[in-house]
């Protein structure tokens, strides 16, 4: 009797479960074929989005961060003792997670030598089903863009080293829960209100039709931007032959280099009204969903490719409005060499600066300092004899001034008539992280004062012979 009632109660229990399941779940049975057509469109993005991991190989210049060099010593530190055997170490990092990086993995592999391809420990690296021409050559031969979500590598399924963060992931996972959740209920609520599906008011149309505005202007937004920045890069290599042909290719360039006489070539009108740069670096700058959905940045439309690292020279392009160059509003990092003032003013306009190096020149007396420069008659007033030193002063003052207009600079490389007075005057750079001074001639003194005054911002001092190697 008593096992039977104990049979009955556990059926009964059973029974109870099963019925809550599925009174959880009728719901979506009574959902509509077009709302599960958005739950299947919303909800396998935003699985992608999360799960697949992006490399080095699927993102131009690679992953960054402070958990990517954390997880690549650990991977290494496992490997430590297979390099005293002259072995040849390969880390990969993989970071997961949207819109925060929740994961970030390592795996190692070992090889004999760096040219032997023989593993002695780890696992070979999976190879990508499907791969593109990418935008990058080494030489005359293309790099190939590989398209993450096919490759076994990408998926969170194996490593050395797993670091999570608990709490980004709990993030990601209710922000994937709102969308597909959100995208579902919308759908059906709409439907169910609507009668079915092919049934509008104007208002709905009319807010379809400024969503699809929105998304063409944002579109149209950056076309117009790269189509500034194809005009500014087909000028690049401007310059006038001996005999005063222009230049119009790098192979050009390349072959007749050591000829070429230092002067700009003839400015016609319509080139005012642009700025020329000596060199310059694009990177991808549109929605990080997009690039991580289609797999690698490779796959994007190329008017989400823009400058964001440029090299000016003021001493060459003397003829130019510099003003527009506040239209580059992706420029990350900038370069100035030969600066004149406004070159430094325009440099201000850029929103997104965070890093800059300037460049003056050692030794030039200050009337060919004022042919090469001076656009804007600033040096006018200054006359012999103390023309020199009061041209470093005004120079050095009023970049110092422009400088401080740049709010978001973390970095900052200067090199020319700086004193320690105006360099001090950079603590009011809220961001400032690191300052690299060339050629400064200051006693161990000064440099423990400067230091103090700049608390929190790393300062490195270079000497003569040291190029500013991060950012030329």
């Amino acid at each position: 009797m008593y096992e039977r009632k104990k049979v009955r109660n556990s059926c009964e229990f059973r029974y109870n479960k099963i019925m809550s399941i599925r009174r959880l779940l009728s719901p979506l049975a009574r959902l509509h074929w077009f709302t599960w057509c958005v739950l299947v469109a919303t909800a396998l993005p935003t699985l992608l989005l999360i799960i697949i991991g992006i490399g080095n190989n699927n993102v131009a210049g690679g992953i960054s961060g402070s958990d990517v060099v954390e997880v690549t010593s650990r991977v290494e530190e496992k490997y430590d003792s297979l390099k005293d055997e002259n072995a040849y170490v390969i880390v990969d990092c993989y970071q997961h997670g949207w819109p925060w990086t929740c994961l970030t993995r390592g795996q190692g592999m070992a090889m004999a030598d760096a040219f032997s391809g023989v593993i002695v420990a780890g696992r070979d690296r999976s190879s990508a089903a499907l791969c593109f021409e990418g935008r990058n050559w080494v030489g005359c031969f293309p790099l190939y863009d590989e398209v993450a979500w096919s490759n076994f590598d990408n998926w969170p399924l194996h490593a050395d080293v797993w670091q999570w963060n608990w709490k980004l992931a709990l993030l990601d996972l209710l922000v994937g829960i709102a969308i597909v959740g959100g995208m579902t209920l919308a759908t059906e609520r709409w439907l169910r209100w609507r009668g079915g599906l092919f049934r509008f008011r104007l208002i709905e149309l009319l807010a379809f039709t400024t969503l699809v505005a929105v998304g063409f202007g944002y579109w149209k937004y950056h076309d117009s931007l790269k189509s500034f920045e194809n005009r500014i890069i087909s000028s690049r290599f401007a310059f006038t032959q001996p005999f005063g042909d222009p230049i119009d290719s790098t192979d050009q360039l390349f072959a007749i280099a050591p000829q070429l006489p230092q002067q700009p070539a003839t400015t016609k009108p319509s080139d005012t009204q642009s700025i020329k740069i000596y060199n310059y670096d694009d990177s991808y700058c549109g929605p990080t969903w997009l690039s991580r959905l289609l797999g690698c940045e490779g796959l994007v439309p190329d008017c989400f490719w823009h400058i964001t690292f440029v090299s000016l020279d003021g001493a060459m392009d003397n003829h130019v409005d510099w003003k527009t160059l506040g239209r580059l509003q992706f420029v990350k990092i900038v370069t100035l060499n030969n600066p004149n003032r406004s070159m430094i003013e325009s440099v201000t306009q850029l929103k997104s600066l965070n890093g800059m190096s300037v460049w003056f020149p050692q030794s030039l007396a200050i009337e060919e300092y004022r042919l090469l420069t001076d656009t804007s008659g600033f040096l006018g007033s200054i006359t012999p004899p103390d023309a020199n030193q009061d041209l470093m002063n005004i120079i050095g003052g009023e970049c110092i001034d422009n400088i401080l207009q740049c709010r978001s600079l973390k970095r900052l490389e200067l090199d020319g008539p700086f004193d320690c007075e105006q360099v001090a005057r950079l603590v009011e750079l809220p961001r400032l992280r690191t300052l690299v001074l060339q050629r400064f001639q200051l006693t161990p003194d000064e440099r423990e004062q400067l230091k103090s005054t700049l608390k929190g911002v790393e300062i490195e001092f270079l000497e003569d012979d040291v190029g500013m190697s991060p950012f030329e």
